[in-house]
């Protein structure tokens, strides 16, 4: 995500590549204050029985039954969403934790799978993050 929603001078993310990864030509997607970029959309916002709920469809149809059921996950399904989120980068993207470089996606992966007080900060960091981008889209939508 860009720093346009975040807070001056902190991370709007946990994790952010390194490189600065540029959206696509044209305006980036919005969600309601957010500007994504095009690899947030198919990251998911919810795990469900059906499969994940990516963030792009959350968009599309914004239902505030998906924010009631993410604020009722307990911690091994957080972590699950969290892993689910991370997954799909390349596991040795260069990546900066909290500020501090020098990690590899791989590593993330690693930290949150085993739940290491890393890890942990990064799954409350996901939840953080999703818990405000359903939030957004949901007043952008009313």
């Amino acid at each position: 995500m860009t720093g346009d929603g975040g807070i001056r001078g902190e991370p709007s993310s946990a994790v952010e590549p390194i490189d600065g990864e540029s959206a696509e030509q044209g305006e980036p997607p919005r969600c309601g204050r957010w500007k994504l970029k095009p690899f947030e959309l198919p990251r998911p916002v919810l795990l469900r029985a059906e499969g994940p709920l990516p963030l792009g469809e959350f968009l599309e149809r914004p239902d505030p039954a998906v924010l009631d059921a993410f604020s009722r996950l307990d911690a091994e399904e957080q972590q699950a969403l969290t892993l689910a989120r991370l997954r799909g980068a390349p596991p040795d993207r260069e990546m900066s934790l909290f500020g501090e470089p020098g990690y590899t996606m791989r590593e993330v992966v690693r930290h949150v799978e085993e739940g290491t007080p890393l890890g942990v900060r990064i799954i409350e960091a996901e939840r953080k993050l999703v818990g405000l981008l359903l939030t957004e889209a949901l007043a952008s939508a009313q």
